[in-house]
């Protein structure tokens, strides 16, 4: 019988959460729905550190989020590269986007 040693969860991208192992996929799609690029993180980290990697080569399209993608860093990041926005702001937001 031999033994082997479980990978770390975390080098695996599953971040621990409410007592479960789970992970986030970031991806941009075109209008047909066909994947461009992606990402793949552990869930307890912020959505916004995969978007600011996963979009960094979109440029003239109209990205869609939830407010989960809702940051300063990100609106520029996106407007710097020619892109509309359509993401909604966070309740506790002071400036309105």
């Amino acid at each position: 019988m031999i033994l082997r040693a479980l990978p770390d969860p975390e080098i695996q991208a599953f971040g621990k959460t409410k007592g479960e192992r789970n992970s986030n996929l970031t991806e941009v799609t075109n209008s047909k729905e066909k994947a461009l690029s992606c990402d793949l993180m552990p869930s307890n980290q912020a959505d916004v550190s995969a978007a600011l990697r996963v979009f960094g080569d979109v440029t003239g399209q109209v990205i869609l989020g939830d407010k989960g993608y809702d940051s300063d860093t990100l609106r520029e990041t996106i407007f710097d590269s020619g892109c509309g926005l359509n993401i909604p702001g966070r309740k506790n937001r002071k400036q309105t986007p």
